[in-house]
């Protein structure tokens, strides 16, 4: 119980100290290139909490809006509706990049409580940012590890529908 109670401390304390809004106006963000991104993605920790009831995928995406926006960087937080075996909205991050176009991060983070302890008392650093690629509806929706080693997420179902991509975000 001491574990949940710290960790969820730890994520209050990371959400008010990045802010509520951006610190950047819009006209001020910019279109990373794909390596400028993953540096980002790399030293930004959102991906570093566990999934819980209380801090989930919506969460995570606008955490990582705050976090790129705050970095300079222009994003957008996509909802999504998937299919079986998930049959769940579902929120990821979108950054149009200067050399790749579109892509798709879902920095959705441990799937346990357990992998967070376990994980923080590893030396070798590790990232659970994952791409999805043929981002589309009717597309299965499954991420892939950005960085090594690779995250071990499976099949979340297919893309039913794109509900919504928000480019200005305003804060919580």
């Amino acid at each position: 119980m001491a574990k949940k109670v710290a960790l969820i401390t730890l994520a209050v304390v990371i959400l008010i100290s990045t802010g509520c809004s951006s610190d950047k106006s819009e006209e001020l963000l910019v279109n990373p290139s794909w390596e400028e991104l993953k540096v980002f993605l790399w030293e930004d920790k959102t991906d570093q909490f566990p999934y819980t009831p209380e801090f989930t995928c919506e969460k995570f995406a606008k955490l990582v809006q705050n976090n790129a926006q705050k970095e300079g960087i222009r994003g957008a937080i996509v909802y999504i509706e998937l299919g079986s075996p998930s049959n769940a909205g579902h929120a990821l991050n979108a950054f149009e990049t200067s050399d790749r176009g579109m892509v798709y991060i879902d920095c959705g983070g441990l799937l346990s409580e357990a992998l967070f302890w376990q994980k923080s008392t590893e030396s070798e650093p590790i990232s659970y940012d994952t791409i999805i690629n043929n981002f589309e509806v009717g597309r299965y929706y499954k991420p892939v590890s950005v960085f090594k080693p690779a995250s071990t997420w499976g099949n979340m179902g297919k893309i039913v529908a794109i509900d919504n991509i928000e480019w200005k975000w305003k804060g919580w």
